[in-house]
This record gives structure tokens, sequence and C-alpha cells, in this order.
């Protein structure tokens, strides 16, 4: 009686430390662990970059939206080659900003990424 008892007990006491565990876990994420590797996230060296617009098959241009925390742009009729992209630049930590970048092309391809301006001195991030 006592052996079962205490089997009894364990089992109960595995069950509410599992439930326990399950609630304090929290939601699944994706982390890129080497950014340099990946063309979803970018850390800007200054406030201008020079962006590669590759045309797909059958695409002649491309309208690139530039989205950011009180910041909107909209460039149209872009050809294939380079676009100088000139972002607010980050005088002070609080004008630090994460961009999203959509290019859609004329035959409905679409391409996202997201580009952080940070702020530098002496070209060191800080």
């Amino acid at each position: 009686m006592a052996r079962s008892l205490l089997f009894f007990a364990a089992v109960t006491l595995s069950f509410g430390a599992a439930v326990a565990a399950s609630e304090m876990t929290s939601g699944r994420t994706f982390v890129h662990v080497r950014p340099e590797m990946n063309s979803f996230w970018r850390t800007a060296t200054n406030n201008v970059v020079e962006l590669p617009v590759d045309m797909p098959y059958s695409a002649k241009t491309a309208t690139l939206q530039v989205e950011g925390t009180g910041y909107e742009r909209t460039y149209l009729d872009l050809l294939e080659g380079f676009f100088r992209l000139e972002l607010p630049e980050a005088a002070s930590p609080d004008k630090e900003d994460v961009y999203t970048l959509t290019l859609t092309f004329d035959n409905g391809t679409e391409r996202t990424a997201r580009l952080a301006v940070t702020l530098r001195v002496n070209g060191n991030v800080i």
C-alpha cells in the first residue's frame, strides 16, 4: 500500500512539474546567430547605402518602399543596377532605427529585408 501511494505521489509531482515548466516557456522565435551570413538583416555602416537591384526574370522596373519609425519613402521606376539610398542619420541613440525595405518588381516578385542604422562614433557602433 505504501509503495503504491509513493508511486502515485511521484507521478502526481512529475505531472505538476511538467505543467509548471510548460507555463514558464516562451513562444518560439528564430534568431540569426550569424547575421553576416544572412541577407535579411544588415546593420548599415552609415546612413547612405548602395542597394543592388537585380531584376528577376521578365521584370523591367521596381518600386522600393522604405518604412521606419515615423519614416516612409517610396522610390518608383528603379532600373537594374545600384540604387543609392539615404536614410536619416542616427545622431543619437534615440535616432537609431530599423528600416523595412520592400522591393516590388513589375512582374509581381517581392523581396524584403531589414536594415538598421545605428549610432557610430569614429566608425564604431556604440
